[in-house]
């Protein structure tokens, strides 16, 4: 027991000791790793059956962006470091999205398919950012783009209708999937150096699903899972 003590004493007149130092400057000063509070939203787009999947190859729903919106709540933490002399952090974000997706027939309109989904997705990526702007010999850069890498989980409910009665026996039909998520895109951020910062973000989202829209044609119709692409307005404030 008084080893312990002991050794609890030694600790605190050493770390007493060094933030004398670092505030005298006698230790130069470094970026303290930092904690942010994080709310984002904007509109999503879902890339779904029946006849391609992959991004950019669409539209195969016509989507009204306006009612596809997603929101988010979640916590940012970061940590200093520097990239060729150019300050930078990289760090971590968890969050919780909710939002939903709609979508009608364009591509065949005979079938008339459309549908209403809800997703609810649990997040967790790793982040890497660079700062600049404010001057060539001012510390305070309040401008950095960033990239980020993640995986989570994402609940849909689904609801589809046919809107001219007709189906498909071969089609495969989900009302509530679970299913795995690979989050990943970029962003940039504008720090207004009173803890608050505002952005935007471009993001994508691959899924093991196929399932977003509530229905999976058979091959070759279907021939890859759904991707959600979104672009946020991403709101920070920094808890410390």
């Amino acid at each position: 027991m008084r080893k312990l003590l002991l050794l609890i004493l030694l600790l605190t007149l050493l770390f007493d000791g060094l933030y004398a130092q670092r505030r005298n400057g006698i230790i130069g000063r470094r970026r303290e790793s930092s904690g942010l509070f994080v709310f984002s939203f904007g509109p999503d787009y879902c890339y779904g059956d029946p006849d391609d999947s992959r991004p950019f190859l669409g539209p195969v729903f016509n989507q009204n962006l306006l009612k596809n919106l997603d929101f988010s709540l979640g916590y940012r933490q970061t940590y200093g470091s520097t990239f060729n002399q150019i300050p930078s952090t990289y760090g971590f974000k968890a969050s919780i999205n909710y939002g939903d997706v709609t979508g009608a027939d364009i591509k065949n309109l005979t079938r008339g398919y459309s549908f209403n989904s809800r997703l609810i997705q649990f997040k967790i990526q790793a982040e890497y950012a660079l700062y600049f702007g404010g001057g060539r010999y001012s510390r305070f850069k309040p401008n950095s783009v960033y990239g980020f890498l993640g995986t989570g989980i994402m609940q849909t409910e689904s609801n589809l209708t046919n809107s001219t009665g007709y189906g498909n026996s071969k089609y495969l039909y989900k009302k509530s999937d679970l299913a795995p998520i690979i989050p990943y895109g970029v962003g940039f951020m504008h720090d207004f150096d009173n803890n608050f910062s505002l952005g935007a973000e471009l993001n994508f989202e691959f899924t093991f699903s196929d399932y977003i829209d509530g229905f999976k044609p058979p091959y070759p119709e279907s021939k890859s899972n759904d991707v959600l692409n979104g672009f946020s307005i991403v709101l920070s404030y920094k808890l410390f």
